[in-house]
């Protein structure tokens, strides 16, 4: 199964900017101070969040591309 070279770029470009974003709120998420009780706690929950799913984007374009 081929696909075209247009849906290629494009899945390439998105799945690019999945990783940058979710290492960008990574971390911003993750230099927050933790002194904002639950906020902070929340913040680094968000950030490792962001972390695992850029990880796991840029897993997944590794593994498909051509």
């Amino acid at each position: 199964m081929s696909f075209s070279p247009n849906w290629t770029a494009r899945y390439a470009a998105g799945m690019g900017s999945l990783v940058v974003g979710g290492f960008w709120l990574a971390g911003l998420m993750l230099s927050l101070d933790a002194d904002f009780g639950r906020g902070g706690l929340l913040a680094k929950a968000v950030g490792v969040f962001g972390l695992g799913v850029s990880l796991f984007a840029a897993v997944i374009l590794l593994a498909t591309g051509e």
